[in-house]
């Protein structure tokens, strides 16, 4: 028994210094970010709309990115971001942009939780 512990605990040590250098060399390079969450407006889940995110620049410039339908119940999920401020757009099923942007900071690695709480005032919402 003694004999396989002096195997064992070496190994393991050996495995993890390996596991710590692969990851600080840039083997987890390719991991990206997510933004992920659920759309409202006036309380209630939003279907089938549209979210675009656009990555800022540290001048406040925007680049269009990628885009998501939302499903029934209004969720979305926009990955492989990669790490840096976005600003988050909800457009409606007819196209029409409700409510303003929403930024967000993205970490490689990471679910960015993001409800878009958003309401609609004196626009009725069955506006074209």
């Amino acid at each position: 028994m003694k004999y396989t512990h002096r195997i064992f605990i070496p190994l393991l040590l050996i495995l993890l210094a390996f596991i710590l250098s692969t990851a600080s060399c840039g083997f987890l390079k390719g991991v990206k970010g997510s933004i992920s969450g659920t759309v409202y407006i006036d309380g209630r889940p939003q279907a089938f709309g549209t979210i675009q995110v656009f990555k800022l620049d540290d001048a406040g410039n925007s680049t269009y990115v990628a885009q998501d339908r939302c499903t029934e119940t209004g969720h979305y999920i926009i990955q492989g971001l990669d790490a840096g401020t976005y600003s988050v757009t909800y457009l409606n099923a007819r196209g029409n942009p409700i409510g303003g942007n929403t930024t967000v900071e993205v970490r490689l690695g990471r679910f960015e939780p993001l409800d878009l709480n958003l309401t609609v005032q004196g626009i009725p919402s069955t506006a074209p």
